[in-house]
């Protein structure tokens, strides 16, 4: 499955044809406004707040849907209801990562079969975001982060990467 998201490299010309999504810490960390960049797709990234919670099986309510796919990568319902007791509190989801990292469900293709689980939630119950996603057209749509991770995002000062996460987006907008 992994085979599906090769390595592509981001020239600035293919950067600065896509919407971008400025990863919220790149913001205060490097005093950058998102109208610096050319339409930046508002409050798109993963760690942004919801305005409608996603809701899991159990009851659980996700403030952001970083925090519900982090609750996917486990079996057990009582870190399923930590997580989301933590998603309500600001700058805690490295802690809660870092505490359960070596029972967490991580292969690849289950990290990209969560991520689609978690983008189908995220959009599912906002009509505001599916009309936000829809009117990226049919353009890329890139996240700029501040970590190098070249699976799901691309780093801001690096262009080669999966972008996962944005593909699965694009392949939802595709979808609806």
């Amino acid at each position: 499955m992994l085979s599906n998201y090769p390595l592509e490299i981001y020239t600035p010309k293919r950067i600065q044809e896509a919407y971008l999504i400025i990863h919220p810490q790149i913001l205060e960390r490097y005093k950058i406004t998102r109208w610096e960049f050319y339409d930046a797709f508002e409050r798109g990234s993963n760690f942004s707040h919801l305005k409608y919670p996603i809701q899991d099986g159990h009851g659980n309510i996700y403030e952001d849907s970083e925090w519900y796919y982090m609750s996917l990568r486990f079996d057990d319902l009582e870190i399923k209801k930590e997580i989301a007791a933590a998603s309500k509190i600001k700058n805690t989801s490295k802690k809660v990562a870092y505490k359960y990292k070596s029972i967490m469900n991580i292969n690849d293709e289950n990290r990209i079969e969560f991520m689609r689980e978690t983008i189908q939630k995220k959009y599912d119950n906002s009509s505001w975001r599916q009309d936000m996603l829809r009117s990226t057209w049919d353009r890329e749509i890139i996240e700029f982060t501040y970590w190098w991770d070249e699976f799901f995002w691309i780093s801001h000062d690096a262009r080669q990467w999966r972008n996962i996460l944005w593909k699965l987006h694009m392949e939802y907008r595709e979808n609806m």
